[in-house]
């Protein structure tokens, strides 16, 4: 991992180690973050300090008031996203001071991180299917449920623990009609959802949250365009409105 408060992508949960053995620190690899074929199953993270910029490490301050600036909950979802949304553990910094006490700021500002998560995930979403089997170029299709619903977090999940880590490019688009025109295939009610390459479309692994720009769609389709070994999968995807009330 890193102190950037992001993980890296593409992202492999697997990788080889520098001395072969279990324990032993990934090895460099030119398919991003781990391997495809890796012999062992690491678990990736990165850090952050609740500080803008994911720094200090340590409050110096000689009393509870806090001398640096700190995140704004919009700031450290990003963050969280941009870790725990890649299949990555995320260390979130919140240091004492030297009399020994949390500043009320930062008890205040990881509060707010924890309340902003659980209103954007914990609830149902609009959309979902589980466990789904996709081969390598199956298009996946989810009604949203309703004509036209708002949406703008995709979540996306691989079944490792039983298939491994698989998806090596997969693509989402939309569709802005009628349930019949969705369903009828035609390319032309189909809306491109333009991924970024550094964080999307490529793995996919335990999660991956994809943020695409807020839309209407009735249905969503998820291409799994490529796997290793042109495998099949098993995949779960879930649709989120994270826009506030």
């Amino acid at each position: 991992g890193g102190e950037t408060g992001y993980a890296g992508y593409p992202l492999w949960n697997t990788c080889d180690t520098q001395d072969g053995t279990e324990r032993g620190n990934c090895a460099l690899s030119q398919h991003g973050k781990g391997s495809p074929t890796g012999a062992f199953w690491k678990a990736w993270e990165s850090d952050c300090s609740i500080y803008e910029g994911c720094h200090p490490w340590f409050d110096d301050s000689k009393d509870a008031r806090d001398e640096y600036n700190v995140q704004s909950v919009d700031e450290l979802v990003a963050h969280w996203e941009g870790v725990v949304g890649r299949g990555c553990e995320f260390i979130l910094n919140v240091p004492p001071n030297r009399s020994g006490l949390i500043g009320p700021q930062l008890v205040d500002a990881a509060s707010k991180l924890g309340a902003e998560i659980h209103r954007r995930y914990a609830g149902a979403p609009i959309a979902e299917v589980k466990g789904v089997c996709a081969k390598p170029g199956q298009t996946l299709v989810i009604p949203m449920g309703h004509v036209n619903a708002s949406l703008d977090r995709v979540w996306l999940e691989e079944d490792v623990a039983c298939d491994g880590q698989r998806i090596t490019r997969y693509r989402l688009s939309k569709c802005i009609g009628t349930v019949a025109d969705c369903a009828s295939g035609l390319e032309t009610v189909w809306k491109p959802a333009a991924l970024d390459p550094s964080k999307g479309g490529q793995t996919i692994g335990i999660q991956h949250i994809d943020e695409v720009p807020r839309t209407v769609a009735t249905a969503l389709r998820v291409v799994v365009e490529s796997t290793l070994r042109d495998a099949p999968v098993r995949l779960t995807v879930k649709v989120f409105d994270t826009r506030a009330p």
